[in-house]
């Protein structure tokens, strides 16, 4: 193990960062997309700081195959758009780049500061950069290059250690940005960890914050916990910690409370087999997953009924209100709709034609 330092301004030397070798940490250049590669690769060739950043090198470290892997760097956003023909600009005040290889997309952010943000000063440091991250596991940056691991904040401790440490004081932490918690509890389900010191106590106090959120970011990180493997034990977690009531309160209501011990049980034992199909294999589609979260709470009654289309639109409304105010793509919802009344893929009708018909017994 190495240690970068860095000097006071009394002329003093400060340790800043521990610098682990491949013989440390165990990752292969060889687990690393090849495409993540190519864009580290480039951006250093052109004499820029490049790095594996976040969950991809946590999932690495626990032996787990990323799903992403993102790329940092002190390259401005339109010096990368200058290297990478094949890229776009996207965002307004803190832009990223995204890469396109085809299907895939390589995200590429500049280091950000810590300071007060203006215009003109959001871009700083590795060592500001790390301090914007929410957990110490997901505060690793890997040059694939040298295949060293750099690590200011005690991560790969952690994670050796098996627990999710905030990497600043939670009593800001959740503050700053509540989805925080859901991600804490997120994270310890997939990885068996102990949540650390006082988190846990900081959700059961801060739950209903996550309600001041953007819903498209609770939406998003819905599909993350049901995409996860391990959304059962979310779940639970999330019920016991009171943060179910804000971030899906028809269904909290339904399954918490006297006399519904049998409906917790049937909707935590479909999230458990939804656990099973995404383990199994990856790219489980959205409205799969969403028709396990809600398949327990609907009954379709009328399969017999003359007009079909009519039960489906109900079981659609159903669905977008017990999921409120979550709002995933209509597309979904009507592929969960189409999934809990047992219609083949096959036998459904093209998307814009099914869209239109459901719009259409809405109006009326």
């Amino acid at each position: 193990m190495l240690v970068r330092y860095r000097q006071t301004e009394n002329g003093k030397r400060e340790k800043l960062a521990n610098i682990y070798g491949v013989e440390d940490h165990g990752i292969q250049r060889s687990q690393i997309d090849r495409n993540a590669l190519s864009v580290t690769r480039r951006l250093q060739r052109a004499g820029y700081g490049a790095y594996i950043v976040g969950g991809a090198v946590r999932d690495l470290l626990l032996g787990k195959r990323p799903k992403d892997f993102d790329v940092v760097t002190d390259a401005p956003p339109r010096k990368i758009r200058r290297l990478f023909r094949n890229s776009r600009i996207i965002g307004n005040r803190f832009q990223l780049v995204h890469v396109y290889y085809g299907n895939t997309i390589i995200e590429v952010s500049t280091f950000r500061t810590t300071t007060p943000e203006t215009e003109d000063s959001i871009f700083g440091t590795m060592a500001e950069d790390v301090l914007r991250r929410d957990f110490t596991m997901n505060g690793l940056f890997y040059d694939p290059e040298r295949e060293h691991i750099i690590d200011y904040v005690g991560g790969l401790d952690d994670i050796r250690a098996k627990r999710v440490r905030a990497l600043v004081p939670v009593e800001t932490s959740f503050l700053e940005d509540p989805v925080r918690m859901i991600r804490a509890l997120r994270y310890a389900a997939t990885t068996g960890f102990q949540l650390h010191g006082k988190i846990s106590k900081h959700i059961r106090k801060r739950a209903a914050l996550i309600q001041e959120c953007p819903i498209s970011r609770l939406t998003e990180e819905l599909f993350k916990i049901l995409g996860s493997g391990d959304c059962a034990v979310f779940f639970e977690s999330a019920i016991e910690h009171g943060l179910l009531s804000y971030l899906l309160p028809n269904i909290e209501k339904t399954i918490v409370g006297k006399n519904k011990q049998h409906i917790r049980e049937d909707f935590l034992g479909s999230l458990r087999e939804l656990d099973k199909v995404v383990s199994d294999g990856p790219d489980v589609k959205k409205g799969v997953m969403l028709a396990s979260l809600v398949a327990p709470f609907i009954e379709p009654e009328r399969r017999d009924e003359e007009d079909p289309y009519a039960l489906r639109r109900d079981i659609f409304l159903s669905i977008k209100e017990l999921i409120a105010p979550l709002t995933p793509p209509n597309l979904e919802v009507d592929m969960a709709a189409g999934r809990i009344l047992g219609i083949p893929a096959s036998r459904r009708r093209s998307g814009r034609r099914r869209r239109q018909q459901l719009q259409q017994k809405r109006i009326e």
